[in-house]
């Protein structure tokens, strides 16, 4: 079931990109790093002649470049690749008849979009590689002590442009006298930085969100509340389980970010906290919102 779950989320993320692609009349071509043709629209096949199955994994420069040019398509290629970004560019392509056709440009939104796909499948991708090296060799940690204001300061900051585009309020309550816990800065930030998004993108824009926390003993307890649409006590239960979404969206909830992942980013956290020597939880009720907890012991 879990491979279905990975097969489905893949296979949606390449339909998406292909709906996007086939329709608009420019001719896009993507190629992998090495320059070999991984995907071809219909406008390509139109114009060039040359059917997707002739093409792919075939370097570009060797199909499309006339023989004095392939040098120089290799050069602007590469040149790409490492992000040196050639000034100007005037190659042809050719057809599979030998004509030649001048380049076409692409809207920026037609690009801006296959950006996001691409950067969602590596988002995907990556979390799969992490659940797998986090259940062989376990989280790997390197504590020091932290003075865990200043690092929500930085997150909510660098989280800015995000609020901003979903219209939401964050309320920091974090107190600078707390005691310093004794932590891996980066995991801990990724915990914050997963609980946030999570809430974001599973409820409509204009949420709010409060951080807070207090201190339990030997331990400062961690709050990320929400006022969104929040959940049932099945899906409390099994919000931290490997592949479990999280999905607190209901009918009439207009907003999803199309970034949902596959469900491993709060299994992670409760990775990460564990490894910490701490606990991780979630109360919640329909239409009252989340409050997703975790501990840390002080150094």
């Amino acid at each position: 079931m879990q491979l279905q779950q990975i097969i489905k989320h893949f296979t949606q993320e390449r339909d998406f990109i292909t709906a996007i692609l086939d329709p608009i009349g420019a001719l896009v071509i993507v190629l992998d790093q090495q320059g070999r043709i991984v995907c071809f629209n219909s406008a390509c096949e139109q114009i060039t002649k040359y059917s997707f199955a002739e093409v792919e994994n075939k370097f570009f420069w060797e199909i499309f470049s006339l023989t004095k040019e392939i040098k120089l398509a290799k050069l602007e290629f590469n040149q790409l690749n490492i992000k040196q970004i050639p000034k100007t560019s005037e190659r042809y392509l050719l057809t599979k008849d030998g004509k030649q056709l001048e380049n076409i440009s692409l809207p920026r939104k037609i690009l801006d979009r296959m950006i996001e796909s691409g950067e969602r499948q590596l988002h995907l991708i990556n979390s799969l590689l992490e659940t797998h090296i986090s259940e062989a060799q376990g989280i790997s940690l390197h504590f020091e002590p932290v003075k865990i204001s200043e690092l929500v300061k930085s997150i909510t900051e660098d989280l800015e442009p995000l609020f901003l585009k979903t219209r939401a309020t964050i309320h920091n309550l974090f107190l600078d006298d707390f005691p310093l816990v004794n932590a891996d800065n980066l995991q801990l930030r990724r915990v914050f930085e997963n609980l946030i998004s999570n809430a974001l993108n599973h409820n409509s824009p204009g949420l709010q969100i409060t951080l807070q926390a207090s201190l339990e003993g030997e331990m400062i307890r961690c709050l990320v509340q929400d006022n969104g649409v929040g959940m049932n006590e099945e899906q409390c239960l099994k919000i931290f389980e490997r592949y479990s979404r999280g999905d607190r969206l209901r009918r009439g909830v207009a907003h999803r970010s199309p970034f949902t992942g596959i469900g491993l980013g709060l299994y992670l956290c409760r990775q990460i906290i564990t490894a910490h020597g701490g606990e991780i939880g979630v109360y919640s009720s329909p239409g009252k919102g989340a409050t997703f907890w975790f501990t840390l012991p002080i150094s």
